[in-house]
């Protein structure tokens, strides 16, 4: 089938990622202050998007900072209570945000966490896990898998119900719901009781052979992918490790209900819908929506899209009811 159109009210917001692609033969492995301030640069702009003045930011009851004890040092996160949540505790869900491993923040994904909370009456925990190439996988997974566990052992702390606690993220978010949810299966932590996985990242192997133009309408493009690898893993750590492709493993069964939303201006569509597919085989209860006219990303493009802030509501309802069901 024909690739739609790009959906025209992204061209601005693809358009602020030029600094970005000028950037994309940067490689870790140059001098540390070189490549420090490169990447001070490229995180830099990415909060200057992402935190451009939106209309109609929903209001929340409250918006806490809070710290997740950690081995390693303790994981900064937020948690959203929006005003439709009436008691003291009840359904909630652990974000993940995306950026490619380098880049990503609590205040860049404010805007994604609200939209969220206020459409799905969820408590949202958002999660500041550490990035690279400062600190290299599986710094992000254990993050990700201690974040999760706190969050459903101290559920009360954060006005979340034990019992109704999703997982959820978008990119290298969606590939940390992933691992997170392998990492139950392995005793590691608590299960989530639904994932939400926004155009997800699900493997660390190869972007050059899809079945998507990039021409044009997409800011992750293989060199951005490469550029993202070479940060996020060592030089000789094999990316068929699970925990970094989770699209490669063999056994799917048993894992939570999933809704798994893809793009068709994204190079990670194909590995999205065949996450899905795989899902579906196994017995796992799936939905699927495809944003054809849409590039990787776009939940972040609600300053100037209305079709995103659109698609940040659905993905709302779906988790609402998934959680509630």
């Amino acid at each position: 089938m024909p690739q739609k159109k790009l959906d025209e009210s992204l061209n601005s917001f693809l358009a602020s990622w030029e600094s970005f692609t000028k950037n994309r033969e940067l490689k870790p492995n140059r001098n540390a202050f070189d490549w420090r301030q490169q990447f001070t640069k490229v995180r830099n702009n990415f909060i200057h998007v992402m935190q451009t003045i939106e209309p109609d930011l929903p209001q929340m009851q409250s918006v806490e900072d809070l710290h997740i004890e950690c081995g390693d040092g303790p994981i900064p996160g937020r948690v959203y209570t929006p005003y439709s949540a009436k008691h003291p505790v009840g359904p909630a869900l652990v974000f993940f945000h995306g950026g490619g491993f380098v880049m990503g923040d609590l205040e860049s994904y404010d805007s994604i966490c609200r939209r969220l909370a206020d459409a799905s009456g969820c408590r949202i925990l958002s999660v500041e896990y550490r990035l690279a190439p400062e600190h290299k996988f599986p710094a992000q997974v254990n993050d990700a898998v201690t974040a999760f566990k706190w969050a459903v052992e101290n559920a009360e702390k954060w006005g979340a119900d034990r019992s109704k606690i999703a997982a959820g993220g978008d990119s290298a978010g969606g590939n940390l719901t992933m691992v997170v949810t392998r990492a139950a299966q392995n005793g590691e932590c608590p299960a989530p009781v639904f994932q939400l996985l926004i155009y997800p990242l699900a493997q660390f192997v190869d972007l050059k052979e899809k079945g998507v133009s990039l021409q044009e309408g997409s800011f992750f493009s293989p060199a951005a992918f490469e550029f993202c690898r070479s940060a996020y893993l060592e030089k000789d750590q094999n990316p068929l490790d699970l925990r970094i492709s989770p699209l490669f493993y063999s056994n799917f069964q048993k894992l939570p209900p999933a809704h798994v939303i893809t793009a068709g201006w994204d190079p990670l569509r194909d590995e999205g819908r065949i996450y899905a597919d795989k899902l579906v085989a196994a017995g796992v209860k799936v939905t699927h929506k495809d944003y054809q006219s849409h590039p990787h990303g776009f939940f972040n493009s609600t300053a100037v899209s209305k079709s995103a802030r659109d698609a940040i509501v659905a993905a709302g309802k779906v988790l609402k009811s998934a959680i509630n069901s």
